[in-house]
């Protein structure tokens, strides 16, 4: 338990910030370090043989899954112990009954191997290992839609992680509504700026313009080749590709604006 100890040591300064930052609790996101059985059933049913467990029925033919230790703390020396007593008292009851008579362990054992190799791998902990976590609100990652999924790491990326390298972002935006963008993901990337650089590929207004980014880059594809013009929005041709690219035209804005104004504008005076 102590190289468990030394893991969560040092992952504690990333624990604390996703603990005390707003915008990680806004996603619900968490942030630790875990013990993780990792095949536990693999690391010694070889050596015994199943055909003497027949009501073991976890070892007997378990199926997809490890369920010998579901529910046990595993951070607890104490329950982890109990837990590991338990398994082996059922290996050394007549077919793994729970109530079965008491036989010796040599008697399940395959022949290449003995009682004291099976011990070993089950109170040896080698298939113990420590791995750093991150949920959203209590969930596992693969159990949240695409856009949570999706949010959740990159304000793992963009605030926890305190790398100095360059950071791409391929439409960071994709699957998250515009108001995620501007309460959430626009604060995560200001503050990620403040040490690396971010280059974020979009064509998202309200991450490019709302976001306030320091270089616009504007790619045109003509005569089957890229060509790109960089600048700040002040900058004329800067200014009028990015209205053309991400608002669809300086028409179709100002139809956008005058629609907004007249219809909801007026539903909000109301």
């Amino acid at each position: 338990m102590q190289i468990f100890a030394s893991l969560r040591a040092a992952y504690d300064g990333a624990t604390a910030f996703v603990a005390a930052s707003d915008l990680c609790r806004q996603v619900g996101l968490e942030f630790g370090v875990e013990l993780m059985p990792r095949d536990f059933l693999n690391s010694w049913t070889e050596m015994v043989n199943k055909q003497r467990l027949s009501e073991f029925a976890e070892v007997a033919d378990p199926g997809d899954r490890d369920v010998l230790l579901d529910g046990v703390d595993l951070e607890s020396p104490d329950a982890l112990f109990a837990a590991l007593v338990e398994i082996e008292a059922r290996l050394a009851r007549t077919k793994g009954a729970e109530d079965g008579a008491t036989r010796p362990l040599s008697t399940i054992m395959r022949a290449a191997h003995k009682a004291d190799d099976l011990l070993s791998a089950i109170y040896g902990l080698r298939w113990l290992d420590g791995q750093y976590v991150i949920r959203s609100s209590g969930h596992e990652l693969a159990e949240l839609s695409p856009g949570q999924r999706g949010l959740v790491l990159l304000m793992f990326y963009l605030l926890v992680d305190t790398s100095d390298r360059p950071l791409l972002l391929d439409q960071p935006e994709e699957n998250l509504d515009n108001q995620t963008v501007r309460n959430l993901l626009i604060p995560a990337l200001r503050s990620a700026i403040t040490r690396r650089q971010v280059i974020a590929v979009t064509h998202n207004p309200n991450l490019a313009i709302v976001g306030d980014a320091d270089q616009l880059i504007a790619a045109t594809y003509i005569d089957g080749s890229f060509r790109y013009n960089a600048g700040s929005l002040a900058q004329q041709r800067i200014g009028v590709q990015t209205i053309d690219v991400l608002e669809g035209t300086r028409e179709a804005f100002d139809n956008r604006e005058q629609k907004y104004d007249h219809v909801v504008g007026r539903i909000a005076a109301r």
